[in-house]
């Protein structure tokens, strides 16, 4: 799992950091890795990989070619779990 993380971490610089909107739509276009943030952010009993995969997800979504792809991938409906979650809701 902990790779994962790393890997998930990585991913979210590198699209965070990217100046082109081009580098976050073509990482974004890849299923595996929309549906490995995913994963992480519904993981249990680990806050990294859940903070790792909001940040990767959130970073990704800059680009707007990616948010349908977010959600189709499970991704608003994750995150919705996690912060009723988190304030008891």
């Amino acid at each position: 799992m902990e790779v994962r993380i790393n890997v998930a971490a990585m991913i979210e610089v590198v699209v965070a950091g990217a100046r082109s909107a081009e580098t976050r739509i073509a990482v974004g276009e890849m299923d595996e890795v929309m549906d490995g943030l995913v994963s992480m952010v519904e993981q249990r009993g680990n806050p990294r990989a859940v903070r790792v995969g909001i940040r990767g997800l959130f970073a990704l979504c800059l680009a707007k070619e990616n948010r349908g792809r977010a959600v189709a991938a499970g991704a608003a409906a994750a995150v919705v779990r996690r912060v009723g979650e988190l304030t008891g809701l």
